[in-house]
């Protein structure tokens, strides 16, 4: 049983499927995204350190503070952050850490006129029983 409401979802059925669900993914799984992005660098920067992982992909050049420093850059370490933070993003429904309770309208709400809106809203009850 459900006492209160955070967010209520609506959709338009004008726009593509694929990207009603990244918009979602992102508003409500950017911590887990961002957690796994975190997770796949640091494993593979750690692998890096211990000499595991060693092919270089480019090397960057910077003069900071007038000293001349070089960095490695290893596309292991891209492409593993890169799928790592797609992981999380697609585990995030799994995940903890979720606080908001939503309710998403499949029935499509009008939002434009207040006036079918309202009527939706209220009406709505009978669709869900």
């Amino acid at each position: 049983k459900v006492s209160s409401l955070d967010i209520f979802l609506s959709h338009s059925w004008k726009s593509k499927g694929r990207w009603k669900v990244l918009a979602l993914m992102m508003q409500t799984g950017w911590l887990h995204g961002l957690l796994g992005w975190s997770v796949g660098l640091a494993v593979m920067l750690c692998l890096r350190a211990f000499g595991m992982v060693s092919d270089t992909w480019k090397n960057l050049d910077f003069i900071v503070a007038g000293r001349h420093i070089t960095a490695d850059l290893s596309i292991w370490t891209v492409i593993s952050a890169e799928v790592f933070m797609v992981l999380g993003l697609c585990l995030s429904p799994y995940m903890p850490l979720k606080t908001q309770m939503c309710f998403l309208d499949v029935a499509c709400i009008h939002q434009d006129e207040l006036d079918m809106f309202e009527r939706g809203l209220y009406s709505i009850g009978g669709g869900l029983s």
